[in-house]
């Protein structure tokens, strides 16, 4: 199956309506999130390396231990990386 028309991967959005170029941060993002070695690696023969690390750098969805293993992967700084979240914080405020 080609990766832009998983469920799996675009359960939130219309597969049809991504444009591989427009959105390719999104798609990147999410196919490092939740895609299989098939998935990876259409991404790595779609899309140049400066663009995977781009969306490395601007990513705000991946959880840390994703994110260090890309990081990792495609040789990103983690002080290149856009700070992580406050969602955790926040949290703490509704559990009160």
């Amino acid at each position: 199956m080609e990766t832009l028309k998983k469920k799996t991967l675009f359960w939130d959005c219309d597969p049809s309506r991504l444009d591989p170029e427009n959105n390719k941060r999104f798609i990147i993002e999410r196919i490092l999130k939740y895609g299989d070695e098939e998935d990876v690696a259409w991404v790595q023969n779609r899309y140049s390396l400066d663009d995977i690390k781009d969306a490395l750098r601007r990513q705000r969805t991946l959880d840390p231990k994703s994110l260090n293993w890309w990081r990792l992967t495609f040789d990103v700084a983690e002080t290149e990386c856009l700070p992580p979240s406050s969602t955790h914080a926040q949290s703490a405020f509704w559990n009160r």
